[in-house]
């Protein structure tokens, strides 16, 4: 009797291992995070000439006393696999208005290079910067 109870007890463990290993083949595989390269607003902008991979987050944060807008000119949601914050106007316009201390990204799919301007959102025509160039390189 005793060795019908260790190989029961053996039939178990194989059992319960093969669950746990079966089981675990479903889960998701970790992924990676995706990069975001931040772009302070104070003054003027911290990184003029930004270059990120496409699919990256490239987030502006207004670290000003005043409220500012991030102005892209003829861009199309299309290009976009990502928008948070930025709001599209009738005249291809993507504007996005910050407080202070808030924050708005967008993530470019396609590889190319995007210029906007950072304005003064109380005094609209007062610039901070004439043009901004964000350089999108494709994802390897």
């Amino acid at each position: 009797m005793t060795w019908q109870l260790e190989a029961y007890r053996g039939v178990i463990v194989a059992t319960a291992l093969l669950t746990l290993v079966a089981g675990c083949q479903w889960l998701p595989t970790a992924v990676s995070p995706v990069p975001i390269h931040y772009v302070a607003i104070e003054d003027g902008v911290s990184d003029a000439d930004l270059r990120a991979k496409a699919g990256e987050e490239v987030r502006w944060v207004n670290v000003r006393k005043s409220p500012v807008s991030v102005v892209f000119n003829g861009l199309q949601p299309g290009q976009l696999s990502c928008k948070r914050g930025f709001s599209a106007s009738a005249d291809a316009h993507l504007t996005a208005v910050m407080h202070p201390d808030d924050n708005a990204s967008l993530c470019f799919s396609a590889a190319g290079r995007q210029t906007y301007r950072v304005l003064d959102a109380q005094r609209p025509g007062l610039e901070l910067n004439h043009e901004v160039t964000v350089e999108i390189v494709p994802a390897p």
